[in-house]
């Protein structure tokens, strides 16, 4: 199938890390877009390519407050 060869080809520019980011994102759209990922798959390489902040503890938080 079309959507697993595309969305396992992107994923390996994501993993391998040499991308441009805004230009691979462009790509991920237009795929998107022409149906070629599933939503699941969109949304599993938008995370990918932009993985959320990581969360300050409470404690880490105190300690610059300090």
């Amino acid at each position: 199938m079309a959507q697993d060869y595309f969305y396992q080809l992107l994923m390996r520019f994501i993993s391998n890390g040499n991308y441009n980011k805004k230009d691979l994102e462009h790509r991920i759209n237009v795929m998107y877009a022409v149906g070629q990922l599933t939503d699941e798959q969109y949304m599993n390489l938008i995370t990918q390519l932009n993985p959320p902040a990581p969360e300050r503890s409470e404690e880490h938080t105190s300690e610059l407050q300090s």
